[in-house]
């Protein structure tokens, strides 16, 4: 029974990382779609400025693009509505902290198979990197394209502001 779990559990692990890593093709590691992406696209600015437009941009559109934040705070002072969301890069689910959990209930052999696929996967993304610098797509904190942390302003459930860290 201890083999057919552990086979059965590299299976899926297999499984999962064909898809997730085949999903990746499609919009990119920063398809905001894609958990295993970190929901990348909600962490840049451009994407940001096309689809949080204060004053316009509801919490029900907010919650469906990117999701339950990873804080909520509340005020409500002078009679005002005001909400603040906190959505935190390093809180998104990834393949990398789903391989770590998994690593702890398998084989001695199959904790190397997962190791050296992450390995191959690092090496696919050391790759793509490469890539998006030679081609001029490489986004830089230092551009303010890409942040860690994103923080939406809510007055009477409508986005009044956001900031990109």
């Amino acid at each position: 029974m201890r083999i057919f779990l552990r086979n059965s559990l590299f299976a899926t692990l297999s499984a999962f990382m064909l898809v997730t890593l085949s999903g990746c093709q499609g919009g990119g590691l920063g398809d905001i779609t894609n958990p295993m992406s970190g929901g990348g696209k909600k962490y840049e600015a451009a994407y940001l400025k096309q689809n949080l437009i204060p004053g316009k941009t509801t919490k029900d559109q907010v919650l469906q693009m990117f999701g339950t934040p990873h804080d909520e705070s509340a005020s409500s002072s002078n009679g005002s509505n005001e909400v603040n969301w906190i959505y935190e890069k390093s809180q998104e689910p990834s393949l990398d902290k789903y391989l770590n959990v998994a690593q702890k209930y398998v084989s001695t052999d199959t904790f190397w198979k997962i190791n050296n696929a992450k390995v191959e996967a690092n090496k696919g993304q050391d790759v793509m990197n490469d890539v998006n610098t030679v081609t001029g797509n490489k986004k830089t904190m230092s551009s303010g394209a890409v942040g860690s942390r994103l923080s939406i302003y809510f007055q009477n459930n409508v986005v009044d502001h956001y900031y990109l860290n």
